[in-house]
């Protein structure tokens, strides 16, 4: 199962990965993230319909991930249970710590540079 809106299809996907029993949210190479984008991309991962779920944000090829961005993330994840960031690139490194260090919610977050074990950390998350 998927959602996305017609226009920020190109942007991301997100879906259901059922094998791993988490939402998967994969940024496309070279987007610019901004307020729009991210109110876009957590409205799929609710329209999902999977409730306090882990989810796997892949933001290795993400270019940049604007304030307006970071501070609709901070208000709104899509309800998820925990939250693994999976960074490639110095500049993806950057932006996930930045997004980490100034989000102050309880959401369990966390920056991984290896798919599997951020997949292992989310199911050691509970639900």
């Amino acid at each position: 199962m998927e959602a996305a809106p017609d226009d920020a299809q190109a942007l991301y996907r997100v879906y259901w990965d059922e094998a791993a029993e988490v939402i998967r949210c994969v940024w496309a190479p070279g987007v610019v993230c901004g307020e729009k984008e991210a109110r876009a991309s957590t409205e799929a991962i609710e329209a999902l319909g999977r409730g306090a779920v882990p989810l796997l944000v892949d933001m290795r090829n993400m270019k940049k991930l604007e304030r307006g961005a970071r501070e609709r993330y901070k208000t709104s994840k899509g309800g998820v249970s925990a939250m693994a960031l999976l960074v490639g690139s110095p500049v993806t490194q950057v932006l996930a710590n930045f997004f980490i260090d100034t989000d102050p919610d309880t959401t369990q977050t966390r920056m991984f540079t290896d798919e599997s074990a951020a997949l292992g950390w989310l199911r050691g998350q509970g639900r």
